[in-house]
């Protein structure tokens, strides 16, 4: 089929002719190609149509793809669009891609947070002790976080001289002694997950947790006393004397 019949068949009123014409251009890398596609994506009005132009400019990187993508990331372009954008943009490791995708972490959307989140870790790892705190700020989404640590691609150094690995467990670690149970609860599950990550990409790691006083003891007392296992919170805030 000549691109003037592709041409002729995406602008028909038929949406499966559109949609049939834009599957038959997934074969073709010609440079005629990907401003079609970016053209379908922007301009046709069903939005099966504009997701299937859009998945296949994955095909076709170069840095007007990029700002194209880029574009389709504010509030006010359709939501899919938003999230299948972030997601092809993790092709596209540069400063600027991750900081288009940065404000996203807020968006209304879960599944277009997850998208970004997943990206970023792909992008960012270089820059993802600043980006640490605008993670952990969308880790509420059970979701989001499970996504984000199966897309953790671990360096072949040492996992503790990652710095997302690092800040993720000792922020893990410190709340793990916060008042707030839920906040506790939230950081084990965590610190489970981070092990279960690190296990699965190092069969042979271990994990390793130092204490300078043993509660072992103590923490069968508790489960004996209590039939559960359970950590003691002292509240010094509110003792007479210490």
């Amino acid at each position: 089929m000549s691109p003037e019949d592709l041409r002729s068949r995406l602008a028909s009123p038929d949406e499966d002719e559109r949609y049939e014409a834009v599957e038959a251009l997934d074969p073709l890398r010609e440079a005629w190609v990907a401003p079609l596609l970016r053209h379908t994506v922007a301009v046709d009005p069903c939005r099966a149509v504009q997701r299937l132009a859009l998945e296949q400019l994955a095909h076709h990187p170069s840095e007007e793809t990029r700002r194209f993508l880029v574009s389709l990331l504010p509030e006010s372009q359709p939501w899919s669009l938003t999230r299948l954008a972030a997601t092809l943009l993790a092709a596209y490791p540069s400063d600027d891609t991750v900081d288009a995708l940065v404000p996203l972490l807020d968006y209304f959307d879960v599944y277009t947070r997850e998208a970004v989140i997943v990206s970023l870790t792909k992008l960012a790892r270089p820059r993802l002790a600043g980006l640490l705190h605008a993670l952990l700020r969308t880790e509420l989404e059970e979701r989001a976080l499970r996504e984000a640590l199966r897309a953790l691609d671990l360096p072949p150094g040492p996992p503790e001289q990652d710095p997302l690995l690092r800040g993720l467990i000792a922020r893990s670690e410190a709340e793990l002694g916060d008042p707030d149970p839920a906040l506790r609860e939230r950081a084990l599950r965590r610190l489970t997950r981070l092990q279960a990550a690190i296990a699965e990409k190092l069969p042979k790691s271990k994990w390793f947790a130092y204490e300078p006083i043993d509660f072992a003891s103590a923490g069968t007392a508790y489960s004996l006393a209590y039939g559960a296992e359970v950590v003691p919170h002292v509240h010094l805030d509110k003792a007479r004397r210490i």
